[in-house]
């Protein structure tokens, strides 16, 4: 078992040798509860740190608690007014099907809070599958234009069970295809944050006026936003 909790997270770098098979494990995430009033909700950016074998279901700690999964949809177009500091709007689609399998690479929005009338949770969440020890691929969306409106924003994730350097490992994003950026969602800043990724490939790389990351380590289990500017894969 890969271990969370509140304040530090377990990691685990492996490599699986040519012609092997991916372990089994159990990984667990710490995501903050939404604090305040009830009427508000904290946000997170996330993924499952398992690379295979992860459903909806592992996002709901229990009927006593809520909870919201959403996926992202980068073919729905954008307003053309759209305020530059939020450009993702629109396009969120809530993950119904409890049963539905979420590979390791795809992002999610997702709020929780305890039921005030039942009982509180500790905020960590258990994911059991096949864990990734290589490079992984998964084909984004690119709608064929990437004019005004067009949106091409894919929200994907860490699938490892480890932290990834955004500079030191700059391999792992060359990727022709996609803007030479990630954006991730700050929940105590109210806004998204912004990191140039050296390699990458195609686009400018503007930030939109976005602040910068305090880290470039991209965490277990953290999703984040690219854009692609041609079909691509990462």
């Amino acid at each position: 078992v890969i271990e969370s909790n509140s304040t530090e997270a377990g990691s685990l770098i492996f490599t699986t040798p040519a012609g092997g098979t991916d372990p089994q494990a159990t990984v667990q995430l710490y995501i903050p509860v939404s604090t305040g009033d009830g009427t508000t909700l904290d946000w997170h950016n996330v993924g499952s740190p398992v690379w295979s074998g992860a459903t909806a279901a592992d996002f709901y700690i229990g009927e006593d608690n809520d909870a919201w999964l959403m996926g992202y949809d980068p073919t729905v177009q954008l307003p053309l007014n759209y305020d530059p500091l939020n450009p993702f709007l629109g396009a969120w689609l809530p993950e119904t099907d409890l049963n539905a399998p979420l590979p390791g690479a795809r992002g999610h929005f997702f709020a929780w809070r305890n039921n005030p009338t039942t009982r509180d949770n500790t905020g960590i969440f258990t994911f059991t599958g096949t864990i990734a020890g290589e490079q992984e691929q998964e084909v984004l969306t690119y709608t064929g234009s990437s004019g005004p409106g067009d949106n091409n924003f894919n929200l994907i994730a860490n699938p490892f069970t480890c932290g990834i350097d955004l500079v030191v490992e700059e391999n792992v994003w060359q990727t022709e295809g996609i803007e030479p950026a990630v954006w991730i969602w700050d929940q105590v800043a109210g806004n998204y944050r912004y990191e140039s990724v050296p390699g990458s490939g195609g686009g400018s790389g503007d930030n939109g006026n976005y602040p910068q990351f305090a880290t470039d380590i991209i965490a277990m289990g953290q999703g984040l936003f690219v854009r692609t500017v041609a079909n691509a894969t990462h």
